[in-house]
């Protein structure tokens, strides 16, 4: 810019007073000719939607009502944009009320007349909240102590553009060939978006001192499809996977099972600072809504809100997981409570069920909060960057806050960086080092901070939505605190939350079999029963029960059989999310294996009587019964018992047969007694 403060104020000032000189000169006439009651209803007729609250009318005060929420958020953003005024103090904050701007919110069923304020313009909300545009810092302040004291107000804030994107490091990667390489493969990188943009903002005053280049880095890039050449120049993990945080996660296998279970569609909105075109992220981008330059091109002028875009795109490979850009973030990098509480409402009427809000300050809003409790209500999962300032997260907004999911980071070796914020809010951690992903003007980026880890979760949360689509914002919250890797101090802790999410510990088996469907076992044997959890991957499987249904006949033991008498029983294994699998089991009696005789050729006498004795094998046999038979009865008989009686002169074979057909015989032979 090529004026200093100073005499920016006194532009500034000139507008005004040419501003209130306009106004005074057509009031004048109209009361002139028809007096102050038919002018203020002239002003409301030819205003259109300009009218006054109930009340005392300020005639300066331009008051616009609006019937929808999309309604109000671009007409604030149109005011934001025609009053766009940031002075920084000293210490390089944004100096409140600075803006000359205050968000008012009514008690439901009160009513407040805030047009006596001198306030220039007020957009009115249908849901009580007021939007006021003052000329001037003073001017705002002054308004906001004697607002405050209203009782049917809820809050009165100054909309101070103090948001950004956190202090986040990017190192773009140009390759050989691209424009802005300048046939060179090295890398350029940039640090934080806590320096407010001079040509972003031309009503800038105050502190000048810092280089204030954000993330844009401007040029446009070539647009690279993502191959080995990026490998070279950045830490990857697959030839489909850009973060190596989709691996560690291990977020495309489950993205993998998700396709299998289910072909459902799901809105993630990134309310960032847009999100650019780009081949990776193709057939994936769904119409927006641009709050900076308030139009339906929610285009990134910045880089931030496409990394993040990418990133969730890249932990959910071949599923329907769209992204709705809502932009509220400028090229800058910074934003107002106005325009990123009313991105946050209107994504949830777009019908997003995810928001991921890479951003924060350190002044806490009530709108935002508002906000961000409005799409809890409306079932819509927030997921909120813990911020990178090494501090509590008591001290940020909206990471303080206790439904949305806020996500701190690791780097690859699982460890806290030094600049992440830590605190009671924290509910898990995630990649967020050296996470590849994509850029404005198709190019790719390497970026670390809390952002890059924010969205990685905004995929899984979106994931377990797609799986139960009727799980409330706190049920996908303990789904996602529940299955991680814990880290850190064993259990919750500040820094790392319950841990970092490894999804596959949260698939189902989808199914469960046995290697036999039915079985025979002999009494007193063990056998091992193979049960298969498909699929192979889910974190389930090491939880099965088993059960018998009759432990007297057969016992079970972590798939070992065990026979315990003559009978039937069925055999079941239960997966943890209950699927079954069944084996009928029978118990069969140990058969004889054989049978010996103790003798094998016995010389009998006629009328003598021997008893042969049979061994049956083996021991434990459950029917040891024997049949005996004689070849010539004629010759020698042989009892049930084994006895042989002879009978005349001659030979026999005695044979001794098992219940199950096993046989042993000898050779009686039968001679006439002497005389």
């Amino acid at each position: 810019m090529s004026k200093n403060p100073e005499m920016r104020q006194k532009d500034k000032g000139n507008r005004r007073i040419q501003y209130e000189g306009k106004m005074y000169c057509g009031r004048s006439l109209l009361i002139s000719f028809l007096g102050a009651f038919t002018a203020v209803l002239l002003l409301c007729s030819g205003f259109g939607s300009v009218c006054a609250m109930a009340g005392t009318t300020d005639p300066k005060t331009k008051v616009i009502k609006t019937g929808t929420d999309e309604e109000f958020a671009r007409e604030t953003a149109k005011l934001v944009k025609q009053n766009r005024k940031i002075s920084l103090t000293e210490e390089g904050k944004v100096e409140k009320y600075s803006s000359g701007r205050l968000i008012a919110r009514i008690k439901n069923g009160e009513k407040a007349n805030l047009t006596s304020y001198g306030a220039d313009t007020i957009v009115q909300s249908s849901f009580g909240v007021n939007v006021m545009q003052f000329s001037t810092a003073e001017g705002a302040e002054k308004a906001a102590e004697k607002i405050a004291s209203l009782p049917a107000l809820s809050y009165v804030e100054a909309d101070d553009t103090s948001i950004d994107l956190g202090d986040t490091e990017i190192t773009k990667i140009d390759f050989e060939g691209s424009p802005d390489s300048e046939d060179s493969d090295e890398s350029e990188q940039i640090t934080g978006t806590d320096e407010v943009s001079l040509q972003e903002n031309p009503t800038f005053t105050g502190n000048t001192e810092g280089t204030a280049t954000g993330f844009d880095l401007g040029g446009k890039g070539k647009d690279l499809t993502y191959d080995s050449s990026i490998k070279s120049g950045a830490s990857t993990v697959s030839a489909t996977s850009m973060s190596w945080g989709s691996a560690y996660m291990k977020a495309d296998t489950y993205a993998s099972f998700v396709k299998k279970m289910t072909s459902r569609s799901i809105k993630v909105a990134v309310v960032d600072s847009g999100v650019a075109s780009h081949e990776k992220l193709k057939d994936r981008i769904r119409p927006g809504l641009d709050l900076v330059d308030n139009d339906k091109n929610p285009d990134d002028k910045n880089g931030h809100g496409t990394h993040v875009a990418g990133t969730i795109v890249d932990c959910t490979p071949g599923l329907e997981v769209n992204i709705l850009p809502v932009r509220v973030m400028d090229s800058s990098g910074m934003g107002n409570p106005s325009t990123v509480g009313n991105g946050i409402r209107y994504a949830v009427n777009a019908g997003a069920k995810v928001i991921n809000l890479s951003l924060g300050g350190d002044t806490h809003y009530k709108y935002l909060e508002e906000c961000i409790s409005y799409a809890d209500r409306k079932g819509v999962t927030v997921v909120i960057a813990a911020g990178n300032s090494n501090e509590n997260t008591r001290y940020s907004c909206p990471a303080h806050m206790s439904k949305p999911i806020i996500v701190s980071t690791i780097d690859k070796d699982g460890t806290r960086p030094f600049f992440c914020n830590f605190g009671s809010s924290v509910d898990v951690a995630a990649p967020g080092v050296d996470i590849v992903s994509c850029w404005m003007y198709g190019g790719y980026a390497i970026a670390t901070g809390t952002s890059m880890a924010a969205p990685h979760i905004s995929a899984v949360a979106a994931m377990y939505r797609l799986i139960r689509p009727t799980y409330t914002p706190a049920k996908i919250e303990r789904a996602v605190r529940y299955y991680v890797k814990d880290l850190g101090a064993p259990g919750r802790d500040d820094f790392y939350g319950t841990g970092v999410p490894v999804l596959t510990k949260g698939i189902a088996p989808i199914r469960v079999t046995l290697d036999r469907k039915r079985l025979y076992l002999t009494n007193k044997k063990t056998l091992n029963l193979k049960a298969t959890i498909y699929p192979s991957y889910a974190g389930m499987k090491r939880k099965l029960t088993w059960s018998s249904s009759n432990k007297n006949v057969v016992s079970v033991s972590g798939g070992k059989l065990t026979a315990k008498k003559v009978g039937t029983a069925v055999i079941t294994v239960k997966t943890e999310n209950g699927k079954k699998a069944s084996c009928k089991v029978t118990v069969k009696p140990i058969q004889p294996s054989s049978v010996k005789l103790n003798v094998r050729l016995r010389i009998l006498r006629e009328g003598q009587k021997y008893k042969i004795t049979a061994k049956v094998s083996p021991s434990n046999a459950y029917n040891k019964k024997l049949t005996w038979t004689s070849s010539s009865r004629s010759v020698a008989t042989v009892t049930s018992g084994g006895t042989v009686i002879a009978k005349k002169a001659g030979t026999t074979t005695i044979t001794a047969k098992t219940v199950n057909g096993k046989k042993a015989s000898c050779t009686v032979k039968v001679v006439v007694p002497k005389k």
